[in-house]
């Protein structure tokens, strides 16, 4: 319940809905496999999934999969150039979600980081290779997170005196 709440509120922060429609407006003849909120960076080589800078900088946006293309805003990624795919299931906090990497043969690399949802397991265009959750913390992360705990530690002991 909580989970269908979250997919439902994060969808609708972003207009998934909205998305979709226009999607299917401009590419009528194509089958829509799977949408969702997507926080998404793309790379001129492979890099590790890791919590970090790239991740706080990260384009917002709807990502969408049909049987012939993977959109996110105006990245258009035709499947026939896909050269390897990947999803990892991740948990945070509150959550769970996937990581979708997908490479293209033009040199790009693609991190996608989607709210979980079955539709990216079950469609059959794109060859997952299905991978274990091995999420790291870059340094700037966990100095980000250091300042923030010891900030909110601060505050609070300024609230107990």
């Amino acid at each position: 319940m909580a989970k269908d709440f979250l997919l439902g509120l994060t969808n609708a922060i972003y207009n998934v809905g909205g998305a979709v429609r226009r999607f299917v407006e401009h590419h009528p003849d194509e089958q829509l496999l799977a949408a969702g909120a997507a926080k998404a960076r793309r790379m001129s080589e492979e890099q590790d999934v890791m919590y970090g800078v790239g991740w706080m900088v990260a384009r917002r946006a709807p990502v969408i999969l049909s049987d012939h293309r993977l959109k996110c805003g105006d990245w258009d990624i035709p499947l026939a150039k896909i050269k390897y795919a990947e999803i990892m299931t991740i948990r945070s906090f509150i959550s769970k979600g996937f990581v979708i990497k997908v490479a293209d043969d033009t040199g790009n690399h693609y991190q996608f980081g989607v709210p979980y949802d079955t539709a990216w397991l079950e469609q059959d265009v794109l060859s997952f290779k299905q991978v274990e959750s091995s999420m790291s913390y870059s340094l700037v992360s966990i100095g980000l997170r250091v300042v923030v705990f010891g900030y909110l530690a601060i505050k609070l002991m300024e609230l107990l005196t």
